[in-house]
């Protein structure tokens, strides 16, 4: 759970999406707007185990998470 910021803009990434709206209302609430409203990315790879010399495949991974971009409100 982390958020980057750049300027007056700040990426929040959470894995879990009621984490992620609780972010974003806390956000709001200090004065952010929403630029990029929150979306789902979702990746996918293999794992591989060394057996020897050889890589031996274990299994497909699945990963997800919910990414949005706020940017501060300036008067």
């Amino acid at each position: 759970m982390w958020n980057r910021t750049s300027g007056n803009e700040v990426i929040v990434h959470r894995s879990s999406r009621v984490e992620a709206e609780q972010a974003i209302s806390d956000l709001q609430k200090r004065g952010y707007e929403i630029i990029y409203p929150l979306t789902e990315q979702t990746s996918c790879g293999k794992t591989f185990s060394t057996d020897g010399y050889r890589p031996v495949f274990m299994g497909n991974t699945f990963s997800c998470k919910y990414v949005a971009k706020l940017r501060r409100i300036v008067n």
